[in-house]
C-alpha cells in the first residue's frame, strides 16, 4: 500500500512538474506580449519535453513577418526552459520555422540564455543557415577579376619582338 501511495505521488509530482513548466513558458510569452491564437496556446500549454520546441515553431510561424514578436517568443521561451537541450531545440525549432530572421532569433536566444551557452547557439543558427551575423553586401565566395592579359613588365602593345639577327 505504502509503495502505491509512493509511486502515485511520484506520478503525479512529475506530472505536475510537466504541466507547470508549460505554464511557465506561456505564461512566459503572455508576459512578453506576445499575441497567440487559442489554438496556439493550447498547443504550448499541452507540450510536454521536447515538445515545447515544437510549439515554439508553431508561435513563430503564427507571427508572420513580425521580427519583433518572433525575437520576443524566443527570448521568452528561452527564458523559461531551465534545460540547456531543450534550449538548442527550441532555437532550432524557430529558425527553421523563420529562416529569414535567423538574426533576430539568434540575438534574442543568446541574450536570453546562459553566457555559457551562447557560443552554441551561434554554432546551432550557423549549422542551420549560415553566417547571419554578416551584412548582405559581404560574401563568403572570393571573385578573381582578369584586369589584363598582359603579363606584367610588358609594354602591353601586343607586338612581340624578334632578336636582331
Amino acid at each position: 500500500m505504502r509503495k502505491t501511495l509512493s509511486a502515485l505521488s511520484m506520478a503525479v509530482a512529475l506530472a505536475s512538474g510537466s504541466v507547470m513548466a508549460d505554464e511557465a513558458t506561456l505564461n512566459a510569452l503572455k508576459a512578453a506580449g506576445v499575441q497567440m491564437s487559442p489554438d496556439i496556446e493550447a498547443q504550448v500549454l499541452a507540450a510536454e519535453g521536447a515538445m515545447i520546441a515544437d510549439a515554439i515553431a508553431a508561435v513563430v510561424s503564427s507571427l508572420g513577418d513580425n521580427a519583433e514578436a518572433i525575437a520576443a517568443a524566443v527570448g521568452a521561451a528561452i527564458s523559461a526552459s531551465p534545460d540547456p537541450d531543450q534550449t538548442g531545440a527550441i532555437v532550432a525549432a524557430a529558425v527553421i520555422a523563420a529562416p529569414t530572421y535567423a538574426a533576430a532569433i539568434k540575438a534574442a536566444a543568446t541574450n536570453a540564455a546562459p553566457p555559457t551557452l551562447r557560443d552554441s547557439i551561434s554554432a546551432l543558427v550557423y549549422t542551420i543557415v549560415g553566417d547571419v551575423d554578416s551584412d548582405s553586401s559581404d560574401s563568403t565566395t572570393t571573385t578573381t577579376t582578369t584586369t589584363s592579359s598582359v603579363p606584367s613588365g610588358s609594354s602591353g602593345s601586343g607586338s612581340s619582338a624578334s632578336p636582331a639577327g
